[in-house]
């Protein structure tokens, strides 16, 4: 289920690509390239793979649509799940990861 915006944190891979593909639903993902400007709320954790940020600089938001799809890099800081003005709603999505090392 999506959430407010104020309750999802922008976040980064190291190792992994993701895919993420919506099949139902709709949210918002936030986007902005990996910049000093960015603040670090959670550091790095090599076993979950994520680093935390407070908020995106610049921000940007796409909204995902049934079918449509973001493929998000190391250096594309994202935030998913993000609720439309619409509310809240449950989605179903497929997140794909790639390794880095295959690319």
């Amino acid at each position: 289920t999506t959430r407010e915006a104020d309750a999802c944190f922008p976040e980064t891979h190291q190792r992994f690509v993701d895919i993420q593909y919506l099949v139902e639903g709709e949210e918002y993902l936030g986007w902005c390239p990996l910049s000093p400007e960015l603040s670090v709320r959670t550091p790095y954790d090599a076993a979950r793979d994520v680093t935390f940020y407070e908020r995106l600089v610049p921000e940007s938001n796409l909204v995902l649509l049934p079918g449509s799809f973001a493929v998000l890099f190391p250096e594309d800081v994202h935030r998913p799940q993000v609720a439309t003005e619409d509310g809240p709603v449950p989605v179903t999505k497929v997140v794909v990861k790639i390794s880095t090392e295959l690319l």
